[in-house]
């Protein structure tokens, strides 16, 4: 709050980065393949 966050502060998530690193992990998040890989189905299984 003493710096106008109200929402999150601290290491929650990561050590502070500056801006430029922010976006790029962001971008990079973006782009990354999905954590959980899509399922298909199997003939004869409900």
């Amino acid at each position: 709050a003493e710096m106008g966050c109200e929402l999150a502060q601290g290491y929650g998530l990561c050590r502070p980065v500056s801006a430029e690193r922010c976006a790029e992990v962001v971008r990079d998040a973006a782009n990354a393949a999905p954590a959980i890989p899509k399922l298909r189905s199997v003939r004869g299984q409900s």
